[in-house]
């Protein structure tokens, strides 16, 4: 039997860290990974490819089941993968299905438990974030579904431990402590999700007290994913970097600059944290005939006058928070005007953000 592993836990954790600490220890290539994630389309599968491009369809051993809310249609949607995984060869040495972090997993963990064929459901894994914690503990949308996430867990990961203070591993330390003397999960700590595999990889006893009923928690939750084809003014994104964002919990993805027709940039924020980083290069912006010459990635770049430059953006949050989002994003892309006057304008727009990377 395949050991399946869930991997759950709330948005900006760090489930997608701790998945790809895991695909670059295995260099036999032999986990599979099944990411579940909101929105169009699934953002964390290029992260999980890594390499300097983004790509972000289903490849090999990484899958993708894009959606909202994890419903009975995704997780059949889910059994499906992993079946199909399970029946790969050569076979996979485990199977990681990483949830949406809106997600509660707790009839997930039921349906597969139930549906077992060549694979077997062995762990329950969920990510905390230690310096987050008490805050999200006191949010009346989201301590629901943390709860939930944490109850079914047969190992705790408390990860980013180094950026929480005295204060807030106090408090992380309290409820875990309440937590496992009810249900007896394991508790790890971890920096970036670096934890072993074969910890990680251990069948552990998944709590037996699972509360499927009223399974609803995080049903407030919202996303709403941007995929222009025109850049963000760099002095217009930057002010929304600096706002308040009400009812937003977390912004993930990959943007284009006006001010950098070659860079691809990474937005990343949850809670209060939010950093903005430089991840690679734009197809349409290397010489590299090798790349250019492939179909897959003509495929990504055909069609658009701009090639495969365009933003992936997720937000998600309260309905009404990613609304406005949603707007004050659309307000930051380059005005009709604005794409008319073309790159060499563009490249001498203000601009507070690349200076940084340079």
């Amino acid at each position: 039997m395949i050991p399946v592993i869930i991997v759950t836990g709330f948005l900006g954790s760090g489930k997608t860290s701790l998945l790809a600490r895991q695909l670059d220890k295995n260099e036999t290539d032999s986990l599979s990974v099944i990411v579940h994630d909101l929105g169009e389309e699934n953002i964390d599968i290029a992260y999980l490819q890594g390499g300097e491009h983004v790509n972000l369809a289903s490849k090999g051993r990484l899958r993708s089941v894009s959606s909202g809310h994890l419903s009975s249609t995704h997780e059949k949607q889910l059994i499906t993968e992993i079946t199909a995984q399970a029946e790969t060869e050569p076979r996979p040495s485990a199977i990681l299905v990483e949830s949406s972090g809106a997600a509660d997993v707790t009839a997930l963990t039921k349906h597969l438990q139930e549906s077992k064929d060549k694979w077997e459901i062995v762990s329950v894994v969920t990510v905390i974030d230690t310096s987050l914690l008490p805050y999200y503990l006191k949010d009346p949308i989201i301590a629901p579904l943390i709860e939930r996430q944490t109850s079914i867990a047969s190992l705790l990961i408390l990860n980013k431990w180094d950026r929480a203070s005295i204060k807030e591993k106090r408090a992380a330390k309290k409820y875990i402590r309440a937590l496992t003397n009810k249900t007896g999960a394991s508790v790890i700590r971890s920096v970036f999700g670096d934890i072993s595999t074969k910890e990680l990889l251990k069948h552990r006893p998944i709590p037996c007290e699972m509360n499927l009923a009223n399974s609803n928690a995080g049903a407030s939750i919202d996303s709403v994913h941007l995929k222009a084809r025109r850049p963000f003014h760099p002095e217009r994104l930057e002010a929304w970097l600096r706002c308040s964002w009400p009812g937003i919990v977390r912004v993930k993805g990959f943007i284009w600059l006006a001010s950098d027709m070659d860079g691809i940039y990474v937005i990343d924020a949850a809670g209060p944290q939010r950093e903005i980083g430089l991840e690679g290069t734009w197809y349409a912006s290397t010489n590299d005939e090798t790349i250019k010459n492939d179909t897959e990635v003509q495929k990504l770049i055909a069609g658009y006058p701009w090639g495969d430059r365009r933003q992936a953006l997720t937000v998600i949050g309260s309905s009404s928070g990613v609304s406005a989002a949603a707007k004050a994003l659309e307000s930051a892309l380059l005005s009709d005007k604005e794409m008319s006057e073309g790159p060499a304008a563009w490249k001498v727009y203000p601009d507070p953000l690349t200076p940084q990377f340079s």
